[in-house]
């Protein structure tokens, strides 16, 4: 999967799927730093997507910087509908607790 977003972004560098596509295979292998330079990117491109937010905060999460991971679940609630808005309010109320 990130090989063939990487390849679509040589010719569409605004690609905001690809981005996405990038930073959650970083992310399903703990590779955080490198979920969090595409989320960035993508977080640019559209700053009110959802889910992008939610992973960015998912990301800040796993790298113990709290409160930009709740900066970012919380818009992600705000702007979010269904799983996602279910899933970062999850989160959020995790991180809230500690």
């Amino acid at each position: 999967m990130r090989q063939i977003s990487e390849a679509v972004l040589e010719y569409y560098p605004d690609h905001l799927y690809s981005y996405s596509n990038i930073a959650v295979s970083y992310l399903l292998t703990g590779a955080y730093e490198k979920a969090l330079t595409s989320l960035l990117k993508a977080h640019k491109l559209v700053p009110e997507d959802a889910i992008i937010l939610n992973n960015l905060g998912i990301c800040y999460s796993n790298l113990d910087q709290k409160e930009k991971a709740i900066e970012y679940l919380s818009k992600a609630v705000t702007h979010g509908e269904g799983n996602v808005k279910a899933g970062a309010q999850k989160l959020l109320d995790e991180l809230s607790e500690e």
